[in-house]
């Protein structure tokens, strides 16, 4: 970590000179959806900096040296959370509950950034409804959902695909990883043109969740936007969206959907709640102590499991373990990393190289403690243990 300059940049969003530099972090992993294939690979990994600002008008975040040649989406990105029942319950409910809400029976779904497919598949399947997937690490083709196809394009969303005349259009957890949210959004409405009705939904990480509960797992370089209900909102209102709802959603409110629908209207006044506003930037004045503050305590109990010479091994292969295991420079202290995503099996972390092994291994391995890295599967994670007769210890970061 470093000290942050004063030079006060253009919010990106409202475009006001209120974007104040607050949080840098150097040498950081580039990615957390890209695993290595070797050792060798992982230890070189590519690394990034982040320059964090806030902006003090609309509760906007973001990174200002990001960089996004750094970041792959290709076949070898895997970032899917599909293999955990809690995510599959929340994805079931917001499926089944856009289907009802706004008559998708029988519609045409666009979903960017649809990863492998699974949310697209269920969303379809629940309305037979007929849909597109962009993104470019899925691989172009078709499949067949009952009477209906999905059709699956390996490739960005850009200004080609403004004849898609679709009912509605759903993005979720990629406008956190665009540096000039947006641009893409005016793409969005720009796109839509005067196709009518077209709903659409979003969902990002809620920065409030994120700066509130220290969830430091979200500071990551591929993520290099970060949105308050306030920001999101005014977000779309000045890309020419009337915004329907703004609502956090899955465990403890860690993400926020925003729906909304194209208007030509005129971009209302910004309205900002001045004391969520306030009490927003009270957060961000404190995270640099609170963030060093997390990662020294940490470190006393990696420290203390060492000196009593028990064995450890961590479970969660994503932003968190790499952002564990990076921040506190761990190597060959733990060595494997626990991952029920097969994708990610067998794989290497970034930079500090733990392979990635299945939930069986911790069979052989016989680890005195366990290392949760995201609360929010803590319980599904026990119950697996307990599954495989295992007695142990957990600590969850």
């Amino acid at each position: 970590m470093s000290s942050t300059t004063t030079q006060i940049e253009q919010c990106p969003v409202c475009y006001k000179q209120t974007f104040v530099p607050f949080f840098e972090l150097n040498n950081v992993p580039a990615q957390d959806g890209v695993l290595w294939n070797n050792l060798e690979e992982a230890l070189t990994a590519p690394t990034g900096n982040i320059k964090l600002a806030f902006c003090q008008s609309c509760g906007y975040i973001g990174n200002l040296l990001f960089e996004p040649k750094k970041i792959r989406y290709d076949q070898e990105y895997s970032f899917s959370l599909h293999f955990s029942p809690t995510y599959q319950n929340f994805i079931n409910d917001l499926a089944s509950r856009l289907v009802e809400k706004y008559g998708l029976k029988n519609k045409r779904i666009l979903e960017i950034g649809c990863g492998q497919g699974d949310f697209l598949r269920l969303i379809c399947s629940l309305g037979h409804n007929r849909g597109i997937g962009i993104d470019p690490s899925t691989t172009s083709h078709v499949e067949q959902i009952g009477l209906h196809e999905i059709t699956f394009l390996q490739d960005f969303y850009s200004e080609k695909y403004a004849r898609q005349e679709v009912d509605l259009v759903c993005c979720r957890q990629v406008l956190d990883q665009l540096p000039h949210p947006k641009i893409f959004i005016e793409l969005l409405r720009q796109n839509i043109g005067q196709h009518a009705p077209t709903t659409v939904y979003f969902e990002v990480p809620n920065a409030v969740k994120i700066f509130e509960d220290l969830l430091i797992r979200n500071i990551i370089y591929e993520k290099s936007s970060w949105f308050t209900p306030t920001s999101i909102s005014r977000l779309f209102e000045l890309s020419g969206f009337k915004i329907l709802s703004v609502e956090p959603c899955f465990e403890g409110g860690q993400y926020l959907g925003i729906e909304a629908v194209p208007t030509s209207g005129v971009v209302p006044d910004q309205i900002t709640d001045d004391a969520d506003l306030e009490y927003f930037g009270q957060l961000i004045r404190a995270f640099s102590e609170n963030y060093r503050r997390k990662i020294k305590t940490w470190g006393e109990q990696l420290s203390a499991l060492r000196h009593s010479g028990q064995r450890a091994i961590v479970w969660g292969a994503g932003s968190g373990a790499i952002n564990f295991f990076s921040m506190l420079k761990i190597k060959e202290e733990i060595s494997y990393v626990v991952d029920i995503n097969p994708q990610r099996q067998g794989k290497f972390l970034p930079l500090t190289g733990q392979q990635v092994v299945p939930p069986e291994f911790i069979q052989e391995y016989k680890a005195d403690v366990i290392i949760i890295t995201n609360s929010t599967y803590e319980q599904e994670i026990r119950q697996q243990v307990a599954d495989m007769g295992m007695d142990c210890r957990f600590w969850v970061i």
